[in-house]
């Protein structure tokens, strides 16, 4: 019951949000597939991630997606390495519904390539590094009060 809501959630949903923000990002059509060839993997990496592929910009890449959010940094950083190891000729790519800005910082500074759909896509293979979230700048607070505010 566990494995059928986590595929799910991760399933047509996310795919479809996945390509649309790389069709957005990249103004390219990308299909995201789950990947019905076997990746030889450790099985508690098939445990905890789904593991889909498409191309892009004629490359081919293996995204994986977190069934739990309960991985930190450090160890999606290995994670990613052993499927690299694992598909040789592809680039891999961890990608979340969601990640906190610290983590995708840590993601950063680990060399981790992520997308976060509609927030941010990072691929340093690809020399791609796309941000979506823009920062605004404060308003000036005010002062002093107006007459009419001190009136009221």
């Amino acid at each position: 019951m566990m494995l059928e809501y986590d595929h799910q959630l991760l399933g047509k949903a996310f795919v479809e949000e996945l390509e649309l923000y790389f069709e957005r990002t990249l103004h390219e059509k990308v299909r995201v597939r789950e990947a019905d060839e076997a990746i030889s993997v450790p099985v508690f990496l098939e445990r905890t991630y789904a593991f889909f592929k498409t191309r892009i910009v004629g490359r081919k890449i293996v995204l994986i997606a977190a069934r739990e959010n309960s991985s930190t940094p450090a160890e999606i950083a290995k994670h990613v390495s052993l499927v690299r190891s694992a598909a040789v000729d592809s680039i891999v790519i961890f990608t979340a519904p969601s990640l906190s800005a610290y983590n995708r910082s840590r993601l950063i500074a680990q060399g981790v390539a992520f997308v976060v759909p509609g927030n941010q896509l990072y691929v340093p293979n690809l020399a791609m590094d796309l941000r979506e979230n823009f920062r605004t700048p404060k308003p000036r607070g005010i002062e002093k009060l107006s007459p009419a505010a001190q009136a009221v």
